[in-house]
């Protein structure tokens, strides 16, 4: 059964009364109230209980309890059937027919109620043929419903079905107000079908009641089942909730007993509680509200059962649940004085540390310290300071542990206050307060450039070297900050395109600067710089910043750019220039030309494919620059690899380019695929084949090389030699010997497995192949022979795994079936393994249905056979997909898998359907008949009648 979800507060009837039964009474409700049929014509009452026109059908409905008491039903009456007026005999059986009841204070109803509801029958399936039109059929239930007397019913029955056909539903009364909801579905949903799409109405079904009178019960009523006592910290009692025990005819007095862990008072939330209490009746009546609550005793999950017994009445459990959590964490704070003084510090500089200690117990987790604005906290007195640290417990305990305060370097001028928090998972925040004093700061320069000295790196004289940057920050300045460049050097606050001087004015914001100088060689004098960068401001320590550098003489450069070494040249056949590979070459202060010289089988050119190559290029330079595009070839003049240096020299300067390639000789390169490459001397594994079969191989022979293949076998280009368990011979022959580049040629093998295991032969092609091994040009064919079932499907012609069979034309009235055929052409029984044997999907404007099922084992050369009825929704294209599982081992045929076509053709009935050998024929598919049935059908239903979707 599915778990009704979603907790609502509903009134729900725990006990039944435990009283002799004294005789049944049935009462029909709302006999003054209109008779009629429920929505929809007929026979389509979609939703109505007992209908079938879906597989699923739920209908929902509120009667009041003034319907009940007119009708004579006393309060407490035990409820043990009800019943329902049939319209009509339902088309098919009743699947899986249920009832559920609630009570509930709605008058109407909108939308499903999930949940509350106590299953009193079913699931049933009961014959179509009990039921006849305007006869009342009796449901009696599996266990008797008390009705407490005062509470509206809630009434559901559902239909949990697989098949349709029209008929059935139940007559309904009409009344005032929304009083049920109905839905109805082609297996579109789960049973209890919450998601279902509900409508509603305001006739509620016809319906009879047997009930007996009571005698003496008791009856619990509570929000929720089992009782939700909530969760409570050991040692304190949790909150109280409460529930209604009432009863009736009782005889004596009624102990309400608690199980262990929970206490129960009487006398209101706040009064005594005991683990039991006795409750007396008046007049035979009890109405008594029960608080509970859990003690708190002991930490745990808490449980069972509180029962009520006496007064003649069976006892009645009411279940509870609830959690004790262990005792809450304690954090503990000692301080030698409260608030903890930090002192006095001038602003940007530490306080000195105040220290305290804190420990814990029953912890789930570390404690956290957080410090306040300006404070901070560590562990060590001299280090690890940050705004919040964490103490870490062991076993639930934190040990006594020493933190220490201080005022942070970043506190702002002025009193220091706030608490120091300290927290826990589940536990009370203690705090302790701090108090302390920023003072005025002191001004201060702080230079930050990584390790000194800073490196202004190397320029050729006449240039300016490269900016270098680094940065300069004051606190509580009282003058510009003054920052003075050493001989040789120059300094920017702006950077690249910068002005540059020897020294800059850092203008203080606030008392303030954060400022970034770019330092960089002057480049006028040939030699080292070195010196200090000073920066100074009144009142503040001078802070210097060493640099270093060096102004070189311009020398010759030769650069290469468009390369990553090696230069592949790639590969060529020989004879052949190969594919030119290009890189650019610059040079700056040249006095000479730049000469490039290829290795022995490489070729350089200045102007690309078109121009001249040769082994060596004059790079000739303007006014001392060249910046010139080299193009290098592979010559292909000899077989082999090619490597070496392409050098680029002039008077001091010198680079090379390292190139790689290859001039491979022409040379054909034989290649054998089936479906996937055999390497020469490999095997073609083939797995299980059934023995006793014939058997075909084709093979591909591909020429992937430069020269002509020549296949040089004789008398046979292939030759077969069979090595064990097995017949093989060529069937196909190459159909040329030669095999041009990039052709190819195939031949056939047919072969026979003579038993039960392993087999193999080999197969051997002689060619002119140079590569390794090649000629002759082997591999072993080989498997195991197995007794195997081979299945094939027919229906008037065989079907293809994996293929289409068309059905020709089916209506859209009434399912038509078609009969397919299943084969065992294998030597091995054929098991049909699925489940079910023949699974449909993905139907597209039809419903078909498997409704013959085939044998499950199909002995070798037998059949077996099932049947699909298949019904169109509309004209037009329809299709759906069938899988048969099974245990043939042939590739890809388990599943069998094929997809049938048809054309719906409104209006038809079986019979009507056309294509695959003509087996829609209404011989051959036993529909004899289903033509006057429709004409008899047109005559009383229209158009719209025969839409599914009526309602």
């Amino acid at each position: 059964m599915r778990t009704l979800g979603r907790a609502l507060t509903l009134l729900t009837m725990l006990a039944l009364s435990s009283a002799a039964l004294q005789a049944q009474t049935t009462v029909e409700l709302l006999t003054s109230a209109t008779e009629t049929t429920p929505p929809g014509s007929a026979p389509y009452y979609s939703g109505s209980p007992i209908n079938t026109w879906y597989h699923d059908q739920r209908w929902q409905a509120i009667y009041m309890a003034s319907d009940l008491t007119a009708a004579g039903i006393p309060s407490g009456a035990m409820i043990s059937a009800l019943q329902l007026k049939a319209i009509s005999t339902p088309g098919t059986d009743v699947l899986n027919f249920r009832i559920r009841m609630a009570h509930t204070t709605a008058t109407t109803i909108t939308a499903w109620q999930t949940t509350g509801l106590t299953a009193v029958y079913g699931p049933t399936t009961i014959s179509a043929g009990a039921f006849s039109s305007g006869a009342w059929y009796a449901f009696t239930f599996s266990s008797s419903f008390q009705w407490n007397g005062t509470s509206n019913l809630i009434i559901e029955w559902t239909t949990d079905g697989t098949t349709f056909v029209s008929g059935g539903g139940s007559y309904v009364r009409t009344t005032t107000g929304t009083r049920s909801v109905y839905g109805y579905s082609d297996s579109g949903y789960t049973w209890p079908f919450d998601s279902m799409t509900a409508y509603t109405t305001t006739s509620v079904p016809s319906m009879r009641v047997t009930f007996t009178n009571p005698g003496p019960y008791i009856s619990v009523t509570s929000a929720t089942n089992p009782l939700a006592l909530g969760t409570t910290s050991q040692g304190t009692p949790s909150t109280p909730v409460s529930y209604t025990v009432t009863g009736g005819s009782l005889t004596g007095n009624v102990t309400v007993t608690a199980p262990t862990g929970v206490e129960l008072s009487i006398t209101g939330s706040g009064g005594t509680y005991a683990s039991s209490h006795v409750l007396t009746p008046t007049s035979g009546s009890l109405n008594q509200t029960v608080h509970v609550r859990m003690t708190g005793a002991s930490a745990g999950s808490i449980s069972g059962n509180i029962t009520h017994s006496g007064g003649g009445a069976s006892t009645v459990n009411l279940a509870v649940t609830g959690t004790v959590n262990p005792p809450p964490p304690v954090i503990t704070v000692t301080s030698g004085t409260t608030p903890l003084n930090l002192g006095t510090t001038s602003q940007g500089v530490a306080g000195t540390p105040a220290s305290y200690t804190v420990s814990g117990v029953n912890l789930t987790a570390n404690v956290f310290v957080s410090a306040p604005a300006g404070v901070e906290v560590s562990t060590t007195a001299g280090s690890g300071y940050a705004t919040s640290i964490q103490l870490t417990q062991t076993g639930g305990t934190l040990a006594t542990t020493t933190v220490y305060a201080r005022i942070a370097a970043s506190a702002t001028q002025g009193a220091i206050s706030g608490n120091l928090a300290h927290t826990t998972t589940g536990g009370t925040p203690v705090n302790l307060a701090v108090t302390g004093t920023v003072t005025a700061p002191v001004p201060t320069i702080t230079v930050s450039a990584g390790t000194p000295p800073l490196n202004l790196g190397s320029v050729v004289v006449g240039s300016a070297g490269t900016p270098v940057a680094y940065t300069v920050t004051g606190a509580n300045l009282t003058a510009d900050i003054v920052v003075t460049a050493p001989t040789g050097v120059e300094i920017s606050q702006t950077g690249a395109g910068g002005t540059y001087a020897g020294t800059q004015n850092l203008v203080p914001t606030g008392g303030s600067v954060n400022a970034t100088i770019h330092a960089r060689l002057i480049g006028a004098t040939v030699g080292a710089v070195s010196g200090d960068i000073t920066h100074t401001s009144t009142g503040a320590t001078q802070q210097n910043l060493a640099v270093t550098g060096t102004v070189t003489p311009p020398p010759p450069s030769i650069t290469i750019t468009g390369v990553t070494p090696p230069l592949n040249l790639g590969t060529v056949f020989q004879g052949n220039a190969g594919t030119p590979q290009s890189y650019t070459v610059t040079g700056a202060n040249l006095t000479a030309n730049i000469t490039v010289t290829a290795p022995a089988g490489v070729e350089v050119s200045q102007t690309g494919a078109g121009g001249t190559y040769a082994t060596t290029q004059a790079l000739v330079p303007t006014a001392g620059s060249v910046n010139a595009t080299i193009h290098a070839r592979l010559t292909g003049t000899t077989v082999g690899a090619v490597s070496g240096n392409i050098t680029h020299v002039s008077t001091t300067a010198s680079q090379n380019v390292a190139v790689t390639g290859t001039v491979n000789p022409n040379l054909p390169n034989m290649e054998v695929a089936r479906g996937g490459a055999i390497a020469d001397g490999g095997t073609d594994a083939l797995g299980n084949v059934p023995f006793g079969a014939a058997q075909t191989l084709t093979y591909t022979i591909s020429n992937t090389g430069t020269l002509g293949l020549n296949l040089t076998g004789a008398p046979n280009l292939v030759v077969i030699t069979p090595v064990n368990n097995c017949t093989a011979s060529v069937t196909a022959a190459p159909a040329s010997a030669s095999v041009a580049v990039g052709g190819s040629v195939t031949f056939t093998v047919g072969y026979n497995v003579a038993a039960a295991g392993a087999f193999s032969f080999t197969v051997s092609i002689a060619n002119d192949d140079p590569g390794t091994g090649k000629n002759p040009y082997n591999w072993t064919v080989s498997g195991t022979g197995v007794s195997a079932p081979v299945i094939g499907v027919t229906r008037g012609s065989a079907i293809a795994d994996g293929g289409n069979h068309a059905i020709g034309t089916v209506g859209t009235v009434q399912a038509m079936p078609f009969t397919f055929t299943v084969s065992n052409m294998g030597n091995a029984p054929l098991a049909l393994n699925g489940t079910p044997e023949v699974a449909i999907s993905g139907m597209t404007n039809c419903i078909a249905q498997v409704t013959g099922t085939p044998a499950t084992s199909v002995a070798v050369s037998g059949s077996t056979t099932f049947t699909i009825s298949v019904r169109a929704l509309a004209s037009g294209p329809m299709s759906f997909q069938v899988s048969i599982a099974n245990n043939d081992i042939g590739t890809g045929k388990n599943p069998f898998n094929f997809t049938v076509d048809g054309i719906g053709a409104g209006g038809l009935t079986a019979g009507g359907g056309t294509g695959g050998g003509n087996a829609c024929s209404a011989q051959q598919d036993h529909t004899v008949g289903y033509a006057a049935l429709l004409l008899a059908a047109l005559t009383l239903l229209s158009v719209r009648g025969l839409k599914r979707r009526l309602v």
